[in-house]
C-alpha cells in the first residue's frame, strides 16, 4: 500500500543520508591522518572506523 512505498523511500533517504554523513567523516578523518603511510595500520584503522559505525563487513565471519 502507500504507507510501504513511503517507508521504503523514507529508509532509502536515511540510508543515503547516513552514507553522505559516512564519505564525508571518513574523508575529515584520513584529512588528519595523511601522516599515517603504513598501508597495514591505515587498513586497520578504516577497519576500526567501519565496525565503531556498525558497518564491519556484515556476514564476513571475522568479526570479534
Amino acid at each position: 500500500g502507500a504507507g510501504n512505498g513511503e517507508e521504503a523511500q523514507g529508509e532509502q533517504g536515511s540510508d543515503d543520508l547516513f552514507h553522505g554523513l559516512v564519505s564525508d567523516g571518513i574523508n575529515s578523518e584520513f584529512v588528519q591522518l595523511d601522516v599515517v603511510h603504513d598501508e597495514d595500520l591505515l587498513q586497520l584503522w578504516i577497519v576500526i572506523a567501519l565496525a565503531r559505525l556498525g558497518r564491519a563487513g556484515a556476514g564476513d565471519g571475522n568479526q570479534a
